[in-house]
């Protein structure tokens, strides 16, 4: 790549509604789905739940490799926030956790090329 090619990295509006909707369908795919599904197959709803949390953590960390070199550094990123997002699903419930990665995808986005 040319050293004098300036890249505009101004958030846009379609960027945004992918902070939003990225939030929303990866929620309802990795915690009101994957990780219920795991809790109610394997009993976790009565035993230890962190082993459904770890797994969709676990899953949802590896839908996102290969989106920034080198790869443990985003393992480094995402896994402990899936572990958060698992907590906060089983406590608060789906719409917190919808916000907090909203939220998250919101401040990578305005400030993740500047990192």
């Amino acid at each position: 790549m040319d050293p004098n090619i300036v890249v505009d990295m101004t958030p846009t509006f379609i960027s945004w509604v992918i902070v939003i909707e990225g939030a929303i369908i990866e929620e309802i795919t990795y915690r009101l789905g994957i990780q219920n599904f795991f809790a109610s197959k394997f009993k976790f709803f009565r035993n230890n739940y962190w082993g459904a949390i770890i797994i969709s953590s676990l899953l949802w960390t590896f839908a996102h490799a290969n989106t920034i070199d080198p790869e443990w550094i985003k393992f480094a990123q995402i896994f402990p926030l899936g572990l958060a997002l698992g907590y906060a699903f089983r406590k608060y419930g789906i719409e917190v956790c919808i916000l907090v990665h909203a939220l998250f995808n919101a401040l990578m986005l305005m400030f993740g090329p500047g990192l």
